[in-house]
């Protein structure tokens, strides 16, 4: 089947998209008809032009989730999306330790496998994905046989950032479920104790 949808989990800096974004970006506006990218922060629809120069013509905002780890609500935010009958063909998820977070939390949602350590794509009528093992001494493909979304997560350097000229994406909010939402940070609170004093002197 002809991939249609791709979705990139897109990790945004101080400066713009990741570099590893870019480059996931632009393998999915080759293989697919429609991109788009998930993103969190305070103030995605900033980055909107910059996701759109690399081919999302979607971006879905999970929104700020502050110093928390963005693991559990974007994994929630996807998983909502897909639920929700917004299902994409295949999922790029930079091999980072927040993407590595979100695939794997996102799987368990979905109770759909992962394909790790990818190195390549190729379209011919479904993704094919391509791995080295052993030291890169060793070539494996591998595909999915069932139902999607297929998900992968591509080790970076693995494609060219190539920007398309296209124009700022279209922002949607995809807030994450309450449910697993970022609350608010907890107060501190003073854990240590102060011990009793012990004299040191000894007895005569």
């Amino acid at each position: 089947m002809p991939v249609d949808t791709v979705w990139v989990v897109a990790e945004i800096t101080e400066s713009g998209p990741s570099s590893i974004t870019q480059e996931l970006l632009s393998k999915a506006r080759s293989i697919a008809t429609n991109v788009a990218a998930i993103a969190w922060g305070p103030d995605t629809a900033s980055h909107a032009a910059a996701l759109g120069e690399y081919g999302a013509t979607k971006v879905y905002d999970v929104g700020d989730v502050g110093e928390t780890l963005p693991g559990v609500p974007v994994a929630g935010a996807i998983a909502a999306l897909i639920e929700g009958g917004d299902t994409p063909d295949a999922l790029l998820v930079p091999a980072s330790y927040d993407g590595r977070d979100v695939a794997g939390r996102l799987s368990a949602k979905l109770d759909r496998p992962v394909l790790t350590n990818v190195v390549g794509l190729s379209e011919n009528g479904g993704l094919s994905s391509e791995h080295t093992l052993f030291g890169g001494t060793v070539a494996a493909t591998a595909h999915f046989t069932g139902e999607g979304p297929q998900i992968f997560v591509v080790r970076a350097k693995s494609f060219t950032a190539e920007p398309g000229g296209g124009g700022a994406a279209e922002v949607v909010s995809a807030p994450a479920p309450a449910a697993v939402r970022p609350g608010r940070p907890r107060s501190p609170r003073a854990t240590s104790r102060s011990a009793p004093a012990r004299s040191s002197t000894r007895p005569p």
